[in-house]
């Protein structure tokens, strides 16, 4: 009959400890949605690079037509119909990159190009000569120097003890 009794109290007591936990746990998720929202878990691309154009999009369609074609067929030429349809689709794809990225490559080249022949037309951007590092760490070589006066070396005493 105790043990009855101790086993009714320690039921109720994990009872009110489980609820508790659910009430501080629910707390927490409200707060952590209010404060950071809530994320999306899509898995589709939203985003596609910026060099991605609906030319290059048809073109993988078209390649994926061609390759469920060759796998319900199984003949050699559709074969080599979805391998040329590969080939061109990767073409395509880095013909797409290289036609994006061609052209912040050219500017940076011809800023390169300034600043090598010391043009004044160089993207604002001052060269330190060599003469002008050669002072500046002469310079950071100094005792004299604010940072260095403001440490204050102590003599270092033996202690007899040691």
């Amino acid at each position: 009959m105790i043990l009855n009794v101790f086993w009714l109290l320690y039921v109720h007591i994990l009872e009110n400890y489980y609820q508790r936990i659910s009430v501080l746990k629910r707390k927490i998720h409200e707060e952590a949605y209010e404060a950071l929202g809530e994320k999306s878990h899509s898995n589709a691309k939203t985003h596609n690079p910026p060099w991605w154009t609906e030319n290059l999009e048809e073109q993988i369609q078209k390649k994926k037509i061609v390759y469920h074609r060759w796998l319900s067929t199984k003949t050699q030429e559709d074969r080599k119909n979805y391998q040329k349809e590969r080939r061109d689709t990767a073409d395509a794809i880095k013909r797409s990159q290289n036609e994006y990225w061609d052209k912040p490559v050219k500017k940076l080249i011809i800023i390169i190009k300034g600043l090598r022949t010391n043009n004044s037309d160089s993207g604002n951007i001052n060269l330190i000569g060599m003469n002008d590092w050669v002072k500046y760490y002469i310079g950071l070589l100094t005792e004299d120097r604010p940072q260095s006066t403001r440490v204050k070396f102590q003599k270092y005493r033996r202690d007899p003890r040691d």
